[in-house]
């Protein structure tokens, strides 16, 4: 699956490429990929339309994401890596859906759940697995690409 999602994001690009170079979108274009693009969101191996939820006033960025997935609740930080173990603290505040969106919430890149097979479980799975992970930094005080990020949003 994970190949898969390579080839659909790869395929979403070039047809958005034309209207990212200015170019007239066309009806048909459009049209074709949310055709090819909505298998994967029925079998849930891909999201989206988290800012059309925004926009439809189901849910707000700026929202803790425990809101919508309870179990995100409690989660921790690690404040400290030491030979002996790993040290956790609670963050200073919930990761939101902003810093999942903009790479900020201090999530990890996937979970050890998704190894070897990254985005080869459906998101429901993903999602959990994130919510038990500890967080590598306070939400908000960096950037750090995050798939499990994306995943969350998803």
């Amino acid at each position: 699956m994970g190949n898969a999602r390579a080839l659909l994001l790869c395929a979403m690009s070039m047809c958005l490429a034309p209207a990212a170079l200015g170019a007239e979108a066309e009806p048909a274009r459009s049209e074709a990929l949310a055709a090819s693009v909505q298998p994967f969101i029925d079998r849930h191996e891909l999201a989206g339309a988290v800012m059309m939820l925004a926009d439809e006033g189901k849910l707000k960025v700026p929202d803790p994401v425990e809101k919508y997935l309870p179990k995100f609740k409690d989660q921790r930080v690690v404040a400290e890596k030491t030979a002996a173990g790993i040290l956790l603290r609670r963050p200073k505040h919930p990761i939101t859906i902003h810093n999942v969106l903009t790479h900020t919430s201090g999530l990890p890149f996937a979970s050890a759940l998704e190894v070897p097979t990254l985005d080869g479980l459906p998101l429901r799975l993903c999602a959990g697995s994130y919510a038990m992970t500890p967080l590598d930094f306070e939400p908000d005080s960096r950037y750090r690409y995050s798939n499990a990020g994306i995943n969350t949003a998803g």
